[in-house]
């Protein structure tokens, strides 16, 4: 009896280390799907759980799953923004930026509508804050678009602190119609001045290389139609440049409102 109590021993011993080595690579295996790895690869988004050191954490909420992205790039990132807000779908906002800017977009929206989703990048580069990034954006429609980036938080959620909206508006009086186009020529909104006028004209000024800096403007007359004449005169270094415009008397705050141009001092738009 002393003997088979001898081998008995370590056989019971060997059992119990091989059960024990066998639940621990069930366990293993349970936190693992195909093989897959689990390191950051495997996470949602392809993103890693954490942050690179010193960096904020790429966390992923309202439910964007697979498919949530935080682009590294601010050009990129204010897109994303800028897609969302064309849905609109808060939840990706509340993603991309901070509270503050997204009801900034759902008050642009409450008093404006949604804006035309057709956006263009004029520039992105250093905001006059130390640390942040602005860029600007211009849709079909002429509306402006800043949106302001923390430059530190680029990859991850809520990297944006602002988001402005210039919407190209629609002066009821001739005068203020044609303020707006010249302005807009200025500061070299195509897209507006198309908007304000039409195409041919947008391309008429955009061969009369650079805009008139200072001018002087006159009082609207009527001509007859529907349509009243403006004539703007360059001043000091433009002087001896004459534009005049023919608009719509009553605009009715719609887009399109300039119909002809013609220039020289005194010109007729409606002739010809």
């Amino acid at each position: 009896m002393a003997g088979s109590m001898t081998w008995r021993r370590p056989i019971a011993a060997i059992a119990a280390i091989t059960l024990a080595a066998l639940a621990l690579a069930a366990c293993a295996m349970d936190g693992q799907t195909g093989g897959a790895n689990p390191t950051g690869d495997s996470q949602i988004g392809g993103a890693p759980t954490t942050a690179p050191t010193g960096g904020p954490t790429a966390s992923q909420p309202g439910g964007g799953g697979g498919g949530t992205t935080y682009p590294k790039d601010a050009k990129a990132y204010a897109l994303e923004v800028l897609k969302a807000w064309a849905k609109p779908d808060y939840n990706r906002l509340s993603q991309l930026a901070v509270q503050a800017a997204v009801q900034q977009i759902k008050d642009s929206i409450t008093f404006g509508g949604k804006p035309n989703a057709q956006w263009t990048n004029v520039n992105c580069g250093p905001a006059e804050s130390t640390g942040f990034t602005s860029c600007l954006f211009r849709n079909a429609h002429g509306d402006e678009a800043t949106i302001k980036l923390i430059n530190t938080q680029l990859g991850f959620t809520a990297a944006v602190t602002e988001a402005q909206l210039n919407r190209t508006q629609y002066d009821n009086d001739p005068g203020g119609y044609v303020t707006a186009f010249v302005h807009a020529w200025q500061q070299g909104n195509t897209q507006r001045m198309a908007r304000l006028s039409n195409t041919a004209i947008k391309n008429f000024f955009a061969g009369e290389g650079a805009p008139i800096a200072a001018y002087g403007q006159s009082t609207p007359v009527y001509i007859g139609g529907g349509y009243s004449k403006v004539e703007v005169n360059g001043l000091s270094g433009d002087s001896g440049r004459y534009y005049t415009f023919s608009v719509l008397t009553d605009t009715n705050g719609k887009p399109n409102a300039i119909n002809r141009v013609c220039k020289g001092s005194g010109c007729d738009p409606l002739a010809g």
